[in-house]
């Protein structure tokens, strides 16, 4: 595993403006909101581990309901802005349509240059802020610029220090002596936008009001979306808290009982806990209803407790905050503009080991949830408003004010704007964790908490290292490294219907349609299934809903509750065999690689399903030719199959009726030795199946095994001892004989003339046993035994039956013939770890045939090149994803086109190799055989990325009499060109 993201550009694009402003503690406050306070599955705190069974259970369930809920929230907010975003995109677009200015708006300075006359001389100072943070601030009316000051780009301005001579008197004195001050020489190319103007426009801008108008239109107050979801989230979190006290023994069963009877809003009285007579945002005091106070803080360690009275609790928050850390993770449950002045209360009011925090509790009077949501609506609109200062609002002394506070809390007006949203309230940050999440990780809802809280740490080391190199946190500062991880490495990039990217778990667990289709429904020529207007196909054992995508042509899975979900690209070959982009038939075994060619399989068992590929002559190399290349299903394979379903669902019937219920495709099945031998394999497994030839083969193997007695003869007639010789085998002077009668009811040994018929066998192996003598049969041991032998022979050598069935020195000829179709593959084998890494992953998606070797080839050109994989690779997926559309719309749904269009697919995949009779193997493009005109290779996009090419076959095409000299531009490497049967009159 590669010790760098794979996904390291993906995140960085898709990453939120806000987050690049968070620093290490605002990064750390959004883990630990995702975190469970039991730790993580594999480090479980003890008093988790050892609790009872039904308590963890009940743990468990509150906090999976909880993230549901702020899922949910996270979803109704989707629109919900932070300032700093939402300012700048305003501000650019103001600037640019008003002013013709496109700046950027984070690095572009307000120069403010003040000139003063102090000790009898000018001195010179400055001050700068960016066109961002100044438009959050906003100007006073009238506002006053000195001359000097300007717009500028970054680097623009240059600040000389110097000094400048003034005088004053000496002691008490009148006399005068010169005093050295310090001043600035100031430098700058100013943009042609005076501040006056810049301070105008942003009045009228008024970004303030306007994110006010942003945050009413997302939290109305009157709406019952946002506020049920919130409310929803408020519920959980208090009943979690309760759960995780009850398991703690901070609070007993009849609190607990409290808390459930609070959460169903039932009247159990509340109150607001102020410090100082400042509020605590989201900080509850309950009546346990015996006296006795639960003192609720989420957020917190142990966010639930139990008191006595007031007095147990005004000590346990005094403890509490005389301590730096409790003090500090205490202010974000105070509005912003009091911050300042409660650590400076708590300051005056702490005497050594002591403090008095002015503790007071405020009765509610209204029901509890939509008091909490409209108490947190007021906060978000009153600290956006200090952030991004209403026109009607601009106070410049009480901005100064603020400014100098945060600069002494290490903070400033763009890292509080870009990290607003998050750092409001407990149950904000744990919403826009989902929604962060939700900005790159495309179905992360289902993951573990484990997975998530992971992916999370990615995010955060990508952000912070992406803010350091930006200059926005100081050099130096320890950031977490960047990583990679076997999530990160099975995540595939993919385009949601928006176009914008995300990190996918190629995982349709969720996808599957519950939707019954009718027994009488049958599928397509392509596998599909129409109902009701809608498309289905099945996958394995599940039914999915498909749609065709207007933009690439290709065909989508739809997920059955999600519209907005990333709807999976499918591969198909138009038979059928249809799979997900991501899925890997290298790794299939042979039994699922046949149960995913939509066929008919769910009566036979992978052993039948084995039986049926020895049957049919199919070996790996060709089930992997459909699944990667697009080849047709075998014709044989899919006679097989369905003559096998139908013998085990409905063994009663006979050979004329299974022939007559076989689907119309077993027709194309071939004639001639393949299918007779076919025929002849099926009654070696399937003991209602097959043929006289399966008699013939069963006893050939036997001799071929060496175990036919010598001594004996036997004959198979049909019904009656005079009847047709169907089979003789064995020496014509043995001097021991038998004789089998076959009817449609099976084989009965012939013993003479008597009253009664014998015992009828239905499995030849058993009439074969009950024929022969005890004493002949020995060596064959048992029957079972036999089968046994006898079936792995006739796989092992099944390309010489034929010959030794019906050739020139056999009783019996027939036509000759070849098995249709073949692999343009060799059978690859089964995938090894290496390729669970990301970028071989990626690579064998692209080129199925490829090694590992290859793949460390690739590497290592890439680095020599200094050309990020990630990058590479995405130029590759997005030049093989045009190719489809462009042959999609090429083809439009003429079979010729869409065969030449596999073809010209596999040749650009590297998955069309030709093995020449010296064994050199060369890439060719196939396109023989396909009756293709002039036309449809005069308008057929030819792609680049064929330069490795060699032989391009255009035999058997008649029609086709011209070959565009484009053609030869994209097949620089061509040095066979095959066009037998074709109408030229000369060469091209």
């Amino acid at each position: 595993m590669s010790p760098l993201n794979p996904h390291h550009h993906l995140i960085a694009e898709q990453l939120p403006s806000w987050s690049a402003h968070a620093n290490v503690e605002q990064w750390r406050a959004l883990r630990e909101s995702l975190l469970p306070e039991q730790g993580l599955a594999d480090a479980q705190a003890p008093w988790f581990a050892n609790a009872l069974p039904d308590l963890r259970e009940a743990v468990l369930a509150s906090q999976l309901r909880l993230h549901r809920a702020q899922q949910a929230l996270a979803v109704t907010l989707k629109d919900l802005r932070n300032i700093a975003a939402f300012a700048e995109s305003l501000l650019m677009h103001t600037l640019q349509t008003r002013h013709g200015l496109s700046v950027p708006s984070r690095t572009t300075e307000l120069v403010l240059i003040r000139h003063f006359f102090t000790f009898g001389t000018y001195v010179t100072e400055h001050t700068t802020m960016s066109l961002l943070e100044a438009a959050l601030h906003n100007f006073e009316y009238g506002a006053e610029f000195g001359r000097d000051s300007a717009l500028a780009l970054a680097g623009n301005a240059q600040f000389t220090p110097s000094t400048v001579v003034g005088q004053t008197t000496l002691g008490d004195s009148d006399t005068l002596v010169d005093i050295e001050l310090p001043s600035e020489t100031v430098t700058l190319e100013p943009l042609d936008l005076p501040p006056e103007v810049f301070a105008s426009t942003c009045r009228q801008l008024d970004i303030g009001q306007r994110y006010q108008e942003h945050l009413q239109a997302c939290f109305d107050i009157h709406s019952d979306t946002v506020g049920a979801a919130f409310i929803d989230v408020q519920r959980e979190q208090l009943q979690l808290a309760a759960d995780l006290a009850f398991m703690r023994h901070d609070i007993d069963g009849l609190a607990r009982d409290v808390i459930a009877a609070l959460a169903a809003e039932g009247p159990v009285r509340c109150w607001q806990l102020t410090l100082f007579d400042i509020p605590l945002h989201e900080v509850l005091v309950i009546d346990d209803g015996r006296g006795g106070l639960l003192f609720y803080c989420p957020g917190s360690e142990r966010s639930l407790l139990h008191f006595s009275g007031v007095t147990p609790l005004r000590q346990h928050l005094a403890a509490g905050l005389l301590q730096p850390a409790t003090r500090s993770a205490c202010l974000r449950y105070v509005a912003r503009a009091q911050h300042y002045r409660l650590l400076d209360l708590l300051q005056q009011n702490t005497d050594g080991d002591t403090l008095d925090p002015h503790l007071s509790l405020t009765t509610l009077d209204s029901p509890l949830f939509p008091w909490l949501y409209a108490e947190h609506v007021q906060r978000l609109q009153a600290e956006a408003a200090l952030l991004a200062v209403p026109t009607a609002q601009v106070d410049e002394q009480a901005r100064q004010r603020r400014v100098a506070q945060w600069q002494s809390l290490g903070m400033d007006t763009l890292m509080l704007a870009g990290f607003f949203i998050p750092g409001l309230g407990t149950c904000m940050t744990a919403v826009m964790v989902c929604q962060l999440l939700g900005e790159v990780f495309e179905g992360y809802e289902a993951w573990s908490i484990g997975d998530r809280h992971l992916a999370l740490r990615h995010l955060e080391s990508v952000g912070l290292n992406l803010a350091l190199v930006g200059g926005l946190h100081a050099a130096g500062q320890v950031l977490p490294t960047l990583f990679s991880s076997p999530l990160m490495e099975k995540l595939n990039p993919v385009e949601l219907a928006d176009g914008s990217k995300r990190l996918w778990d190629a995982d349709l667990s969720g996808y599957a349609s519950a939707v019954q289709l009718p027994a009488e429904l049958a599928a397509d020529s392509t596998g599909q299934f129409l109902l009701g207007g809608a498309r289905f196909i099945r996958m394995g054992d599940e039914l999915y809903q498909v749609r065709l995508d207007e933009k690439t042509l290709r065909w989508r899975i739809v997920h059955p509750d999600n519209p907005k979900a990333y709807q999976p690209l499918l591969e198909h070959n138009g038979q059928g065999a249809w799979r997900e982009e991501h899925e890997v038939p290298q790794a299939w075994s042979d039994s699922q690689a046949v149960r995913r060619l939509g066929l008919d399989t769910g009566a036979l068992d992978d052993t039948a399903l084995g039986h049926a590929l020895i049957i049919s002559g199919v070996d790996r190399g060709q089930l992997q030719a459909v699944h990667l290349a697009g080849a047709a299903t075998p014709p044989l394979l899919t006679e097989t199959l369905q003559r096998l379903a139908l013998a085990k669902r409905l063994p009663e019937l006979s050979a004329a009726q299974r022939e007559s219920l076989q689907s119309p495709l077993a027709a194309l099945a071939e004639t001639g030795h393949e299918r007779a031998l076919a025929r002849a394999l099926e009654g070696l497994y399937e003991p209602g199946l097959g043929s006289v030839d399966s008699d013939r083969l069963l006893l050939a193997c036997i001799q071929r095994l060496g175990e036919w007695p010598s001594e004996f003869h036997l004959e198979i007639r049909a019904a009656s001892p005079g009847g047709e010789l169907l089979v003789s085998f064995g020496s014509a002077q043995a001097g021991q004989r038998a004789v089998l009668l076959k009817s449609n009811q099976g084989y009965e040994v012939y013993r003479g003339e008597r009253p009664a018929a014998g015992p009828l066998f239905t499995d030849r192996y058993r009439a074969l046993y009950a024929a022969v003598p005890p004493a002949l049969r020995q060596p064959w041991g048992e029957v079972d035994a036999l089968r046994e032998r006898v079936q792995q022979l006739a796989g092992a050598e099944r390309s010489r039956w034929p010959s030794r069935l019906w050739g020139p020195t056999a009783n019996r000829t027939t036509p000759r013939f070849r098995l249709l179709g073949g692999a343009p593959l060799e059978p690859l084998p089964p995938p090894s770890p290496f390729f669970n890494d990301s970028v071989p992953a990626r690579l064998r998606r692209l080129y199925p045939a490829i090694t590992p070797e290859q793949v460390d080839q690739l590497r290592s050109d890439w680095q020599r090149a200094m050309r990020s994989p990630e990058l590479e690779l995405g130029i590759r997926e997005t030049a093989l994803q045009q190719l489809r559309t462009y042959l999609e719309q090429w083809a439009a749904g003429v079979a010729r086109r869409q065969r030449a269009s596999t073809a010209l697919l596999n040749s650009w995949r590297y998955n069309s190799i030709l093995r020449l009779p010296n064994g050199e193997l060369i890439p060719n493009l196939d396109l023989a055989g396909l009756a293709l005109d002039n036309l449809d290779l005069a308008t057929l996009p030819m792609p680049n990325g064929l330069e490795h090419v060699v032989e391009l076959d255009l035999g058997g095409n008649s029609p086709l009499s011209e070959l565009p000299a484009h053609w030869f531009e994209r097949l620089p490497n061509l040095r066979r060109l095959i066009l037998g049967r074709c109408g030229f009159e000369r060469l091209p």
